[in-house]
C-alpha cells in the first residue's frame, strides 16, 4: 500500500472515529473532519485538519499522473492522522490538563495572610485556594484584597490570618468572578465551553477545581485556569 492509499485509509478511520465520538457528526451532512476542526478541543489543529481535507479531496477525485497520484502525503501528515485518531478515541479530560494538587499553592484558614501575599506577588499568582482536610473551602484572590480594601479591612498586619477575613474568601462573595467544580473525567471540550460561555455572559471563571467527586465537598485533585486550556482553544 503506497502512502496515498494509506492516507485515504487513515482518513476513513478518522471519519469513523469522529462519528462514533461526536453525536453532531452522525446527523450532519458536513464532513466529520470539518466538524472536528470546529470543535473547541481541536481548534489548534484546524489548519492541519483543513489540509487533510484538501489532500483527501484531491486523492479521492482520481487526480493521477500516468497512473500515479499527483499528490503524495508525507510521513508528517500520516503521523498527524494517527495522533488525531488516537485523540478522538481517547479525548482529553480534566485530569490531563489540570495543575495537580501537589503543585498548587494552598493555605489553611489558620495561615498568615502577608507571607502568602508576598508569595503571590513573587509567583504572579492571582488565586490561592483555602484548604481544610483536603477540601476547598474558599479562595483568596486579588479580588479578595480589593474588597477588603474597600471595606476598610486591609492593610493586613503580620499576624492577620485567613480566618480573620473568612467572609471575603467565600466562593459567592464576588460578583466579578465565579468558580466551578468538575471531576477528573470531565472532557476538556466541556471545560473550554464553560470558560467561553461564562465570558459571553460577562462572568469571569477565576478557577475550575478538579475534585474526586466533581463537587464542592470533594477532595481537591487539581485546578484549571483559562490559561491551562488556552492552547486547546486557539
Amino acid at each position: 500500500m503506497d502512502k496515498a492509499e494509506l492516507f485515504l485509509k487513515k482518513y476513513k478511520e478518522l471519519e469513523a472515529a469522529i462519528r462514533a465520538e461526536y453525536s453532531d457528526a452522525r446527523d450532519d451532512d458536513r464532513s466529520p473532519v470539518l466538524i472536528l476542526s470546529r470543535s473547541p478541543e481541536f481548534r489548534s489543529s484546524r489548519a492541519m485538519l483543513d489540509l487533510c481535507r484538501d489532500v483527501r479531496n484531491l486523492l479521492s477525485h482520481n487526480t493521477t499522473v500516468e497512473g500515479r497520484y499527483g499528490v503524495v502525503p508525507d510521513d508528517a501528515l500520516l503521523d498527524f492522522l494517527d495522533k488525531t485518531i488516537s485523540a478522538v478515541r481517547s479525548p482529553a479530560v480534566a485530569r490531563d490538563v489540570c495543575v495537580p494538587r501537589d503543585e498548587i499553592l494552598c493555605v489553611s484558614e489558620n495561615g498568615l495572610v502577608m507571607p502568602v501575599l508576598r508569595k503571590m506577588r513573587e509567583l504572579f499568582y492571582s488565586h490561592v485556594p483555602i484548604i481544610e482536610s483536603g477540601v476547598v473551602t474558599g479562595v483568596f484572590s486579588e479580588n479578595s484584597v480589593l474588597t477588603c480594601l474597600v471595606d476598610g479591612v486591609a492593610p493586613f498586619g503580620e499576624s492577620t490570618t485567613f480566618s480573620d477575613i473568612k467572609k471575603y474568601l467565600s466562593f459567592d462573595v464576588s460578583e466579578a468572578e465565579s468558580y466551578r467544580f468538575v471531576s477528573g473525567y470531565e472532557r476538556v471540550s466541556s471545560i473550554i465551553d464553560t470558560f467561553e460561555s461564562a465570558t459571553a455572559k460577562g462572568d469571569r471563571v477565576g478557577m475550575i477545581f478538579v475534585t474526586k467527586n466533581g463537587r464542592r465537598d470533594g477532595e481537591l485533585q487539581g485546578i484549571i485556569t483559562a490559561w491551562d486550556v488556552a492552547s486547546q482553544a486557539d
